[in-house]
């Protein structure tokens, strides 16, 4: 695999741990009507070399939408458990 895919994945493998349906970038997702979900996004930036040492710094954004039901739902709750598990 390569780098992007590498993040990609570790970035959706922490996602995974807020027990909400999660729709994959990329992957087939049918949301269950009245039903919260996750929707992610891999945005891509310019990576740039850091100095002689050969290291590269790769930046983005990485996109997580809380997809709740009108007048429904916690939204903001839900967006404060990706959020703990996201932050670095």
């Amino acid at each position: 695999m390569g780098i992007y895919t590498d993040i990609a994945s570790a970035l959706a493998s922490r996602l995974n741990g807020v027990g909400i349906p999660i729709a994959f970038e990329n992957a087939p997702f049918k949301p269950t009507a009245g039903v919260t979900y996750l929707r992610e996004a891999v945005l891509f930036g310019d990576n740039s070399a850091l100095g002689i040492s050969r290291s590269d710094i790769y930046t983005g954004v990485y996109q997580v939408d809380v997809m709740a039901p009108k007048d429904k739902g916690k939204s903001r709750n839900n967006a404060d458990a990706v959020l703990s598990l996201i932050h670095i």
